[in-house]
């Protein structure tokens, strides 16, 4: 599709709609399970179904009344997220969106109308969808290389000056910045050559620092995350290396796959024990008021 793929994206799905996706799948509802849990059964059942080892699943479970109830609960969600939507095709809100009409698309094409009315609503829920999509689409601002820019080349400047151009370096001056590109654009250094490996094991560097330390090379070496995750094989070794090979194929960028990462190496309780850390962090009578703020972001 023109302007960006809709696709189901587990990482984006939320408690009731993971629980929707199980059931049709006849795994259950997952009442007794943890989100992270119910996301990790359904990558697995999503991932099987592209292989020969594809499950048989049971008949559709749900009414139509049903399905219509949870549609326009899910067609609300989506038309607001739309409305409120501001960014790009590779931001994560923007896939997020997606994801939650491809999981509506799927319980439309599945529901059962058992009199001229339902399949009457059941187009409607459809026709209502795909204009989101287009509103949507329209909406998405235009990526990095379609703005103004200009390039100065640093060894004409140099030349200018009397001075001899042995290295020449590129800076691009942007009409506005961004979160993913440098401003200023440095020769890249490539993912491998950073020296950086998490291994994902107790006593190693920990999994918020590795993401930290990832971020700040990133930066600084000029590497984009579309980047940095085609060469994400790169920043594992030993333990985290096994699980990278076995998962890579279900992210679909980094952020995805910072989120698998979160549900595999972060211990189950963080939240709650960061949350108890803060609490009892206080800034010392005599500590400067930047060290003490740069201590509290340093415990996440």
């Amino acid at each position: 599709m023109p302007g960006g793929e809709i696709k189901l994206d587990v990482n984006r799905l939320s408690k009731e709609e993971l629980s929707y996706e199980l059931r049709v799948r006849g795994l259950g509802e997952g009442d007794d399970l943890t989100v992270v849990d119910m996301r990790a059964v359904l990558r697995n059942a999503l991932h099987l179904e592209k292989t020969s080892l594809a499950m048989k699943y049971p008949s559709y479970p749900y009414k139509f009344a049903a399905d219509s109830a949870a549609l326009t609960a899910n067609l609300a969600t989506i038309n607001t997220l739309v409305d409120e939507f501001t960014g790009m095709l590779n931001d994560s809100k923007y896939k997020g969106i997606m994801s939650k009409i491809a999981h509506a698309l799927g319980r439309v094409n599945r529901s059962s109308p058992s009199n001229e009315e339902e399949k009457e609503s059941k187009v409607q829920f459809r026709l209502k969808l795909l204009l989101a999509v287009e509103k949507l689409q329209g909406k998405v601002r235009k990526d990095k290389k379609t703005r103004e820019s200009t390039v100065f080349d640093l060894s004409v400047l140099r030349q200018s000056v009397g001075q001899p151009g042995a290295h020449s370096s590129v800076v691009e001056v942007d009409s506005s910045s961004s979160d993913d590109e440098p401003t200023v654009k440095l020769k890249p250094v490539p993912v491998r050559d950073w020296g950086l490996k998490f291994t994902g094991r107790p006593g190693d560097m920990s999994f918020t620092t590795f993401l930290e330390r990832v971020e700040e090379k990133r930066r600084s070496r000029g590497i984009s995350r579309a980047r940095l995750f085609a060469d994400a094989v790169d920043l594992f070794d030993k333990d985290a290396y096994t699980w990278y090979n076995l998962v890579k194929n279900w992210a679909t960028d980094w952020e995805s796959l910072t989120e698998l990462m979160r549900e595999q190496f972060l211990p189950e309780n963080f939240d709650r024990d960061l949350f108890e850390e803060i609490k009892r962090r206080t800034q010392g009578r005599r500590e400067n008021i930047g060290l003490y703020i740069a201590s509290m972001i340093a415990v996440q």
